[in-house]
């Protein structure tokens, strides 16, 4: 399974893997490598240290117990393997299209450490959690930190055993970073180990959009009760993030000897080894004689295949334990599903998956980078030519999205739905140059998280009541509308479409009635993925015109001080877009305190701005005085689903 937590410790047989998985996140989800407290205080301080003399410069490991040998430090190695030459020897002949592909964050997705990778300010300053403090610091074009002992750490989290909880804190040390993870939104550190060539996570991020450290925990949605998290990079991240990465995992020794082609993700992951297309070109034989090219141009294959070269990453999937050891089976033109086992939508529902609660309860993915897995489940796929390159070019758009001009609207949904193209607004019930009459927004709608942020999860289908009554997933009418219910969605996809109707339900003593905005009860009474997808949205310009501004914060304040901090990150993100809300002080990981002293500012400044009665629909909870049905919040608050959801990107 694919998963920033994953963690090898034995060869995984098919059957044998869904079991191990189970306990390997549930191990995760209650153990804590050395602390055992149930909630994560966020204590981070920027703070610079205060005065006295720098070091100068790495001793002697027997005399400072912070250094540790330079020469035991060892990269994984970069070598040409199995045909694999590396972007350099693609270079030479297509200048334009490696230009191109060096501006993208693909390419900058594994970067070795050094003043051209590294985002972050390693200036001396102290980064303090849960009592322990580590240090980050620069000489010259050397970064390091002071940290606890990342192998004890490793171990402690590995093991799981409640008897190291009582150990005592690992020593500090001091180790250079050598790798970098991202360089678009956050940037993660990789410092090396005592075992061979193994990689061990710095337990701090820096968040590049608020360029701010924030811990590793945080960085991601987790529950609460999670302390500490350790990633392997050998055996997990490297999959993805690099090309041709080859753990070369001994399970005897457990260790590593891994080896990549290049850091980063290059070229040859989406066309395939490309020795043998310069053998072919060098060849000067007639080319009837020495057959086709090699090399693949995923605009030339038949669209599954096409799709499934971006697949291999941008998807759910478990590998073969022989991956481990010898590295990737899949190459760019091959077939997917014979290397790796994509999972299902009918698998994912079944709650006993280890990652059921990444997924919707109809199987559809809610986390971000699955866009393959959504994409594949859509008729536009099934039944049509769809693959990821119809919307999206490396070479041929902005990085950020690397989205088509075609794709920037309607252009490549109206080259297929033609008669919907002639009058859009009789198909859209919207205005034509509206967000509601964006094929996306109501077929695609975002409902991934990743990256702090709600995501299109790439399943297109119909907005549906009745989907998010059975399964909890948000549909596309309540995400704009955010003031309407979801017997008013089912009122008019009924009336304008024939959509039947959702099976009426009486309310029960623990549900609100059937006329509640469907987005306050995600916001309030839903899980944490719900609650995200809801709080974003609520900051979402789109939604805010058509359900206006003026109402939300009340509600929206009451995540401020959500038991998940990427909760109440995009809550106050989205707080600021408010009416009057601009300059609130909000920082989500503040203390407990100081989060709920913000929520209160929020209420005020909005009950303050307010300037008398006014009319707002009964079903954002507000009463006819135009103040807000306190005790129906409280309600829904008690409500709150609290199972905890790992959403690992």
């Amino acid at each position: 399974m694919r998963s920033c937590f994953d963690n090898l410790t034995q060869p995984l047989t098919w059957s044998a893997s869904r079991i191990v998985i189970a306990a390997m996140l549930l191990g995760l989800m209650v153990m804590s490598s050395c602390s055992k407290k149930v909630d994560r205080p966020n204590t981070a301080s920027n703070a610079s240290p205060t005065g006295g003399p720098k070091s100068s410069g790495p001793k002697n490991a027997s005399t400072n117990p912070l250094q540790i040998e330079a020469a035991a430090w060892k990269l994984p190695e970069q070598v040409a393997d199995r045909g694999f030459l590396s972007s350099k020897a693609c270079q030479r002949c297509h200048e334009k299209s490696h230009e191109s592909w060096h501006r993208s964050f693909h390419r900058t997705m594994t970067q070795v450490a050094g003043p051209d990778s590294i985002q972050a300010p390693f200036d001396g300053r102290q980064l303090t959690r849960n009592g322990t403090t580590c240090t980050v610091k620069r000489r010259g074009d050397e970064f390091t930190v002071i940290v606890p002992d990342p192998d004890v750490e490793y171990r402690r989290f590995q093991e799981r055993n409640t008897t190291s909880i009582s150990a005592p804190p690992p020593q500090m040390v001091e180790r250079p970073v050598v790798l970098v993870t991202g360089s678009h939104h956050m940037q993660i550190y990789w410092l090396p180990s005592r075992n061979a060539n193994e990689l061990r996570i710095f337990p701090w991020v820096f968040f590049i959009d608020e360029q701010r450290w924030i811990p590793y925990e945080d960085s991601f949605v987790v529950p609460p009760t999670v302390d500490i998290m350790r990633a392997n990079w050998n055996a997990n991240c490297i999959a993805c993030h690099t090309l041709e990465g080859k753990p070369n995992h001994n399970f005897d020794t457990k260790k590593f000897q891994t080896e990549v082609v290049e850091f980063g993700i290059s070229c040859e992951a989406c066309h395939g080894p490309g020795e043998k297309h310069i053998q072919w070109h060098d060849d000067q034989r007639p080319a009837a004689e020495k057959g086709a090219d090699p090399i693949v141009h995923p605009g030339h294959v038949p669209t599954k295949v096409a799709s499934e070269i971006c697949g291999q990453c941008h998807s759910d999937f478990i590998r073969d334990p022989s991956y481990y050891v010898s590295g990737p089976k899949y190459r760019a033109g091959g077939n997917l599903n014979a290397a790796q086992k994509t999972i299902d939508f009918e698998t994912r529902k079944d709650p006993r998956h280890p990652f059921h609660n990444s997924h919707w309860e109809d199987g559809t993915s809610r986390v971000g980078g699955r866009e393959y897995t959504g994409m594949i489940a859509s008729a536009c796929f099934q039944k049509g030519e769809l693959t990821c390159i119809t919307c999206h070019s490396m070479h041929a758009a902005d990085p950020n999205q690397q989205l088509t001009a075609l794709a920037q609207g309607n252009g490549v949904c109206l080259k297929c739905h033609e008669t919907i193209a002639n009058d859009i607004t009789a198909h859209t019930h919207h205005a034509a140059d509206s967000s509601g009459s964006e094929c996306y927004n109501c077929h695609m709608p975002r409902t991934s998280v990743a990256l702090f942020r709600a995501m299109r999860s790439h399943r297109i289908d119909n907005p549906s009541a009745s989907t998010s009554q059975a399964t909890g997933r948000p549909n596309a009418c309540n995400l704009c509308h955010l003031d309407r219910s979801l017997a008013w969605t089912a009122e008019h996809m009924h009336e304008w479409y024939g959509t039947p109707l959702p099976e009426q339900k009486t309310p029960n003593a623990n549900e609100e009635s059937t006329e509640t905005a469907a987005s306050v009860e995600w916001l309030l009474k839903g899980d944490a993925a719900q609650r995200l997808v809801a709080a974003w949205h609520f900051g979402w310009k789109p939604a805010q015109d058509a359900s206006g501004a003026n109402w939300e914060t009340p509600l929206l304040a009451q995540l401020l001080n959500d038991p998940y901090s990427a909760v109440r990150l995009v809550a106050g993100r989205s707080m600021k877009t408010l009416p009057n809300m601009t300059d609130l002080q909000f920082d989500f990981l503040a203390r407990d305190s100081d989060r709920q002293q913000s929520k209160t500012s929020a209420i005020e400044l909005w009950t303050k701005s307010q300037g008398g009665p006014h009319r707002m629909p009964a079903t954002v909870l507000q009463q006819a005085d135009g103040q807000m049905d306190e005790a129906a919040i409280r309600r829904m608050l008690q409500l709150q689903d609290r199972r905890p959801v790992t959403i690992t990107e």
